[in-house]
């Protein structure tokens, strides 16, 4: 059995059982969140998990730009990660350009630590009253604020998504978005694809489980 979000199988979503949102908001909420808010209890009783805390919040920001209506004529990684940075965080104290502000947190926060393991110099982490704050061009950040104000935000794009209407600037932003996954996930798949026949549960190697790959397991 193909596991492809908690509690959602590859056949539950080929059988449309499950529908996208429930894939993109179930693996966001229970794998990722679920686990950041774990940790920042230990943040917050020993201060030894905010980099932690930080890894998992920060890889959520760029998928839900993604999943937004996108800024005109900004398409990059970096656009995207603003783009989703904005929606949580529309206004910081201090800064008096928000997306210049969300520019450095891209390269500070989310480069430091996904590409240093670490954050880059010029962004502090504190307790303090805000999730994240500006002062004499030093960013600081409170991580179990700040990952409230992220999961908070998603919550609220996720119930946004699954009532909007066909049509919606939101709805066709996730189903660009989604979309565009699929196809990018069928590109890789091949025939050579080896899957073992067992009564192990598996975790999809599918980004998305789409329909190519329910046609290969079908055919082998």
């Amino acid at each position: 059995m193909n596991v492809v979000a908690p509690g959602i199988t590859l056949e539950d979503y080929n059988n449309g059982k499950a529908k996208p949102i429930d894939l993109f908001e179930g693996r966001i909420k229970h794998w990722i969140l679920s686990y950041a808010k774990h940790l920042a209890h230990d943040y917050e009783e020993k201060q030894n998990a905010g980099i932690a805390v930080l890894i998992l919040t920060a890889a959520i920001i760029q998928p839900l730009g993604a999943v937004l209506p996108p800024p005109k004529g900004r398409k990059s990684n970096e656009a995207i990660f603003c783009n989703g940075f904005l929606h949580v965080f529309p206004e910081v104290p201090g800064a008096e350009d928000t997306w210049k502000l969300a520019e450095r947190v891209c390269d500070l926060l989310r480069n430091g630590l996904f590409h240093e393991s670490f954050i880059k110099p010029g962004l502090t982490l504190r307790f303090k009253d805000e999730p994240i704050s500006e002062k004499d061009g030093v960013i600081y950040v409170d991580p179990v604020r700040f990952l409230d104000a992220v999961e908070s935000a998603f919550s609220q794009v996720c119930n946004e998504i699954r009532n909007a209407e066909d049509g919606s600037p939101i709805r066709e932003a996730f189903d660009s978005y989604w979309n565009q996954k699929a196809t990018e996930q069928a590109k890789r798949i091949t025939p050579t694809i080896k899957i073992e026949s067992d009564s192990a549960t598996t975790l999809s190697t599918s980004t998305l489980a789409p329909n190519p790959l329910d046609k290969i397991i079908k055919n082998m």
